[in-house]
């Protein structure tokens, strides 16, 4: 493997861009539009080049931690390549909305205090919790960088732990993870009563919270493809990892069903 850049995935990092960028374009703030909901139908999924995005990430973070010496360099490298992008974009965003959104339709934009979750990248629920000061994202679309460093740092962890078993180790991991989502919705809807009878509920009640807040649950499945695609792109021989015939079903069970929720 050589150290270069895999051009087709800039081609597909372009396609998700365009479909989410279009399906903004048609199905958020209708109302504003000139040509109203006229394309709505036409691009009513291009939201799903956000999932796909995440794929590529899989892929591209895999091939960036073989590449990688260290934890530290890995993130020093993931902060100067999003940081700088992301300031840029604050400052633009909040530039323009204070001069121009005089109706107020980004609310968010306007407020300097939203800086510090958009720069830090973590969500702004968390640092509500700890700082008790109701914080957004200074625009809306920065949530998925909150999943990207979530992702970040559990394949990271996965990686430097244990690099000959990545594969194996973040695939396992990462079903897991997205098992977990699934705790608050059958205990806490199914077991309100009982749970709150034996003084449990607060626990599982900061469960379903934090799986507000770490929300890698909901989309980690989507980045596992990408790990998947690397490792085949790599030249694995998949006949020496069998449990990978289990894992993808359960993942396609995941995708499936996610996406039909989507649908």
């Amino acid at each position: 493997m050589n150290k270069h850049r895999i051009e087709l995935l800039d081609s597909f990092r372009c396609i998700a861009i365009v479909a989410v960028l279009l399906y903004h374009l048609t199905n958020s703030y209708i109302a504003q539009y000139p040509y109203g909901n006229y394309f709505q139908h036409i691009f009513k999924y291009g939201y799903l080049g956000v999932q796909f995005f995440f794929m590529i990430s899989g892929f591209v973070i895999s091939y960036t931690l073989e590449n990688t010496p260290s934890l530290l360099s890995f993130y020093k490298n993931r902060f100067i390549r999003l940081f700088p992008a992301v300031l840029l974009c604050s400052l633009i965003t909040f530039t323009v909305s204070r001069a121009l959104d005089g109706r107020n339709l980004f609310g968010n934009a306007h407020q300097i205090k939203n800086f510090l979750p958009s720069l830090t990248f973590i969500n702004p629920n968390l640092w509500k919790l700890i700082t008790g000061i109701d914080f957004h994202w200074i625009n809306g679309s920065y949530w998925s960088l909150w999943v990207e460093v979530q992702f970040y740092a559990i394949a990271s962890a996965a990686y430097f732990i244990s690099k000959k078993n990545f594969f194996r180790n973040m695939l396992l991991v990462g079903i897991a993870v997205a098992i977990a989502k699934y705790i608050q919705i059958n205990l806490i809807g199914n077991h309100t009563a009982y749970l709150k009878l034996h003084g449990l509920l607060p626990i599982f009640v900061s469960w379903q919270y934090g799986n507000e807040l770490f929300n890698i649950t909901f989309y980690i499945t989507w980045f596992l493809p990408g790990v998947f695609f690397y490792h085949l792109y790599k030249g694995i021989d998949i006949r020496k990892y069998p449990f990978t015939g289990v894992c993808g079903i359960i993942l396609l069970f995941y995708l499936v069903r996610d996406t039909w929720v989507f649908f």
